[in-house]
This record gives structure tokens, sequence and C-alpha cells, in this order.
């Protein structure tokens, strides 16, 4: 069944439970004043959903989009057109990038509005991470082409997420290693990673660990010095210093690159693309893994260097990685509530190819 207006939720227990929820018409929705109603246009997905999905009760990710109870709305990165406005200086037909639902409409309390951007002031989102609440004003969609949007919307918020490892890994004296490794190497923030340490003058051996279905891909990409499937993890050793940067949150690959580095430097666990395998292992050699949650970071850089010099080093390193994407990611666009929870679906299953990444619309 579909619906003019609709959330997709998800159960928080089983994320292979869905359900498409009728909403309240848009012109049934009563705005308070400086709040303003969105059509949302595109969404794009990636393995980066599920991770919001699977540290959702852990990070907080639910309580940007509430919904009923046991259920939630998964955030995902996208673009919206304002519909209606109680806001005086937010005009009907305005667009936003930013942190949205999987629904087909959402409410914001907008504040904070500036020539590029404005933030959803909303009372339930103030404890959250500022770095989800802004959002980008942008110009008509004559200025932009429709490749530069979808490609923006699928990695710019996951590379922001692999600029900052980057830079912490520098700022801890973590790159005189000998070895940096990258679980679920397809992923598409380990590959921006990937591309920032090979582009270092003096980068340790950058080694990505996949399925073997995405060794040839990985390989292909150019930024990983060796590729390994996980069938073949019994193969990575290191006896000098190396450093483990884990995408996968899967408790026995994990275990298993602990074991294999003799001289780990630190572990540092970023996403959970196998969401479904995260059991607690027994306790691992080397140092303990340490969650790194990039609000955090932003927040800390923020406040170090301002947020224009923020925004110069993080657009610098954008357009140096955008050509590289290019040469190849295929985007597949589904469309309506269906495709939506279809594509969803396939993330969960993890049967998506890493070679594909998705932009939904309407």
């Amino acid at each position: 069944m579909t619906h003019d207006s609709w959330d997709l939720e998800v159960t928080r227990k089983d994320l292979r439970q869905r359900r498409l929820a009728p909403a309240q018409a848009p012109d049934a929705r009563p705005l308070a004043s400086g709040q303003a109603l969105f059509a949302i246009e595109k969404l794009a997905l990636t393995a980066n959903n599920v991770t919001y999905a699977a540290l959702g009760e852990l990070l907080g990710y639910w309580r940007f989009f509430p919904s009923a109870e046991g259920w939630g709305r998964v955030p995902a990165w996208g673009y919206a057109r304002v519909i209606r406005s109680a806001h005086d200086d937010l005009a009907v037909g305005e667009r936003v990038f930013g942190y949205l639902p999987m629904s087909s409409h959402v409410v914001m309390n907008v504040d904070r509005l500036r020539p590029g951007s404005l933030v959803d002031a909303a009372p339930h989102r103030q404890s959250l991470p500022p770095v989800y609440n802004d959002y980008q004003r942008l110009a008509p969609p004559t200025a932009s082409s429709p490749d530069d949007e979808d490609l923006n919307a699928i990695f710019r918020p996951l590379y922001l997420t692999s600029f900052l490892i980057d830079d912490l890994l520098e700022a801890r004296a973590l790159l005189d290693v000998e070895a940096v490794v990258l679980t679920s190497a397809s992923s598409k923030t380990a590959a921006g990673l990937a591309f920032l340490l090979h582009q270092r003058a003096q980068h340790p051996q950058i080694i990505g660990l996949t399925s073997a279905r995405s060794e040839a891909l990985v390989a292909s990409m150019g930024s990983y010095d060796q590729v390994l499937p996980y069938s073949r993890l019994g193969e990575l050793s290191q006896s000098g210093a190396s450093v483990l940067i884990d995408f996968a949150g899967d408790a026995a690959i994990t275990g298993a690159a602990h074991r294999a580095l003799a001289s780990l430097r630190a572990s540092l666990r970023v996403g959970a693309t196998h969401w479904d395998a995260q059991s607690v292992a027994a306790p691992l050699p080397g140092p303990s893994p340490e969650l790194f949650f990039a609000p955090d970071r932003v927040r800390a850089r923020m406040r170090e260097w301002g947020r224009e010099q923020f925004d110069a080093r993080y657009d610098a390193a954008w357009s140096a990685f955008l050509p590289s994407v290019r040469a190849w990611l295929i985007v597949d666009h589904p469309h309506g509530a269906a495709g939506l929870d279809a594509a969803f679906g396939t993330l969960v299953d993890g049967q998506s190819d890493p070679a594909r990444a998705i932009v939904w619309s309407p």
C-alpha cells in the first residue's frame, strides 16, 4: 500500500522488518510560526544508512526523526524542497541538502537562516550532534547538474568521515606505521579514506579486507596496496606497527585481524556494515577497539580551525576526490515508496553491488 504522505519505518531490533506507515496529508499538517514543510526529492542510500540503524540506540540516530514505539525512521542524506512555509524568510520552492528521514515529507523548525544554510531547531534535536541539524540552502536546480547532485548526496557526507579519520590518524601520529588495514574496503567511506591515505607522499601500506565478490573492484580503485578477501584473512601478517580501521563491525573479522596484526597500535571502529554479526567476541589481543564518532571530531576541529578554515580544507579534499569516483561508480535510481523499501532491503541483506550506488526519488 502506498500513500501520498508516508514514512518508511523499521523495527529497531530487526532491520528486515519494515512497514510503510501512512502520514498526515501535506495540506493538513499544521505549521507553527517558523516551521516549514519539505517534500523529500532525493535520498542517497548506502551501507552508511545500515550503520545509522545498527547503532541507532547507541549513538542516538533514532532520535532525529521520532516514530512509534519500537519503530524507527532511518536517516539518509538528500535533497528536499519547501512546499509550505510559516517562516517569513523561507520561500516555497527553496531547496536544501542535508539529513532527512526515509519519508515523503518532513517538517523543520527553521532557525539561524543564512544565505547558504539553515538549522532545524526542533526541540527534540537540540541535544543531538549539530552537524546533523545544519542544512545547505541551494541555488536553483539549473545551477548544478543532476550527476553532481547524485554524487554529492552519495559521497560528500561519507567522505567527511574519511577526511576526519585521516586527520585523526595524522594528529595522533598513527601514520608512521607499516600498514593501515581497512575492513569492508569496498564501502564508500573506506574507499574515501584509502584515497586520502594514498595521496600522502609518505604513506603506510594500505591494506583492504573485503568480500570475494568485491575483491576486483577494490583492487581497481588504485588506492589500496594490497587487497585480501575475508576468506584469506589468515594471510594478513604484519610484524611491524599497524592500525586497524574497522568499517564492518563484524566480531569474527575484527578478532581475526587483531590476532593477525602482531604490533597493533590502534583499532578504530567506524561502521557496522555487517550489522547482524556484532556478537560480543572474546577479549582481543592488542588495544581495545575504540568507537570513532565523526560529529565529535567535527566539533573539535571547528573549535580549533573555525568554520571557514574547516570548510575550505574539506572542500579542497572533496574536489580532489570527486574525479576518482566517476571512474567506477554507477548510480541506480529507484522510485516511489516501494522502491525505497526494496533499495534499503538490499543494503540490509548485504546484497548491494559496491560498484553501484542508489539515489532514490519519488
